[in-house]
């Protein structure tokens, strides 16, 4: 038994490795490791270890900088293993074999020593993130190699595809003109979209006709995670898109006859069953929570979503430990990104402008430097775009929502398009209003006024 949990020759062989050069270098994380010794060798020398280097440190140069005299003779004991890259594989393998173990073996003495505790569903959450950490792509990691010839009759057959159907998109449409257009036809997977505006400038609202139209109109699986509206109100906010009627009617139950309208709409939904899932977090939410979410949904229907859509990243914290603000943002980019190639989920996320943002009286110039909190955090995204509206207040009596995209790896960017508001609707999108007929499944168009 104590063989399966671990094994003090597979850490010092996979330490050894460590020690040869770049092409052995593995950045493992130090919880797979179990004895004394091998973790403070390891919290020594990866300090030193990891790019850029100018010259990789030789075994006597990590004896040198070392002060620990245990880990010097440790260096010196591995200093002659000569290991093998495809050896080295298996040795990972087993290492994080062993941490798994170890891990499944404390979750189920953590649920045992807690299972007469009356708060029964803190103790499942709880562990379900544990649980879900041993796949988690921050652990365990995803690497995918190939030689570019491999692939190369794969792209030729691609290319074709599409010029044999010039409206075919690999993407997922936004539904979108404005968005679509300069995206080049929409959401792509493990793709990561901010939107960055003022309080009350629609963000919410915005995201959540994206996910209207990736679940009703594209019939793709989509997670919202709704970390500041509650759950109920959300759904209310989806009805009244989904119903074209009035949200303030729909809560205060003052519908009238537009009532049959509603409970029409209501039916439509339950029996057609659009992909759409809620998750509400309504206490810290961290990237562990995406993780456990998309593997559940796994275990669940088969499949992980096709759209992930956080209401709003503000309100989130990283697994990894900050010092400050920007720090905070930034190690939550890296972990955001690491989650949605490793999925290959796109996720699509907001946060408030700075201060220095909201002085500015030509909106159309801000940039992502006055993205709130941290604009280290646009870093990682794809796409990235301001909402705002004129302080003439043009732009509020005529229902206009200016869209100004301000980063954008595959397509333009500083490009302004504007999206039409009906917030008695909930609905923010082209006035062309794409929606779904109660008695057939393609979308149709309404006319929006204003």
């Amino acid at each position: 038994m104590n063989q399966e949990f671990r094994d003090y020759a597979t850490e010092c062989y996979v330490l050894a490795a460590c020690l040869k050069g770049p092409n052995f270098w593995r950045n493992i994380p130090i919880s797979w490791l179990d004895h004394e010794i091998t973790i403070k060798a390891y919290q020594e020398f990866s300090n030193f270890l990891k790019p850029p280097y100018s010259v990789y440190p030789t075994v006597n140069i990590v004896v040198d900088k070392s002060e620990d005299p245990d880990v010097k003779l440790f260096i010196k004991e591995i200093e002659h293993v000569e290991p093998d890259l495809s050896e080295l594989r298996v040795r990972l393998q087993d290492l994080f074999t062993m941490y798994t173990r170890r891990k499944l073996v404390e979750v189920a003495e953590n649920v045992r020593a807690g299972i007469k505790s009356s708060n029964i569903g803190e103790i499942v959450r709880q562990n379900i993130t544990s649980l879900s950490g041993l796949v988690s792509p921050l652990e365990a990691g995803h690497r995918e190699r190939r030689w570019i010839y491999e692939s190369a009759r794969e792209r030729w057959e691609y290319y074709r595809e599409m010029e044999r159907d010039p409206g075919k998109i690999p993407g997922i449409p936004y539904n979108m003109e404005g968005l679509d257009k300069y995206t080049n036809g929409g959401l792509r997977p493990g793709h990561i979209v901010l939107l960055y505006a003022g309080s009350g400038s629609y963000k919410t609202m915005t995201k959540l006709n994206m996910a209207y139209n990736f679940a009703f109109l594209e019939k793709k699986d989509t997670t919202v995670f709704t970390l500041e509206v509650a759950i109920d109100d959300y759904e209310h906010m989806l009805d009244a898109r989904h119903a074209r009627l009035s949200f303030d009617n729909m809560i205060k139950g003052n519908l009238g006859q537009e009532g049959l309208e509603y409970r029409s709409s209501l039916i439509d939904i339950a029996e057609k069953q659009y992909p759409l899932r809620i998750i509400d977090i309504p206490d810290k939410s961290t990237s562990a929570d995406i993780i456990g979410e998309f593997e559940l949904h796994r275990a669940q229907y088969g499949k992980f979503p096709d759209v992930a859509i956080i209401d709003y990243i503000n309100e989130m914290e990283p697994l990894t430990p900050w010092g400050n603000t920007s720090e905070k943002f930034k190690n939550l980019g890296v972990e955001l990104r690491r989650i949605a190639r490793s999925y290959g989920v796109p996720i699509i996320g907001s946060m408030q402008e700075n201060r220095e943002g909201k002085k500015l009286k030509d909106k159309e110039k801000m940039g992502t430097e006055h993205i709130g909190e941290s604009h280290y955090f646009q870093n990682v995204c794809h796409l990235v775009c301001h909402l705002w509206q004129d302080d003439s207040e043009f732009d509020a009596g005529s229902n206009n929502l200016n869209v100004s995209i301000k980063k954008n790896r595959y397509g333009p960017k500083n490009k302004t398009f504007s999206l039409y508001i009906n917030n008695e609707w909930k609905y923010v999108g082209d006035r062309n209003m794409k929606t779904i007929p109660r008695d057939s499944q393609e979308p149709k168009q309404i006319t929006g006024g204003g």
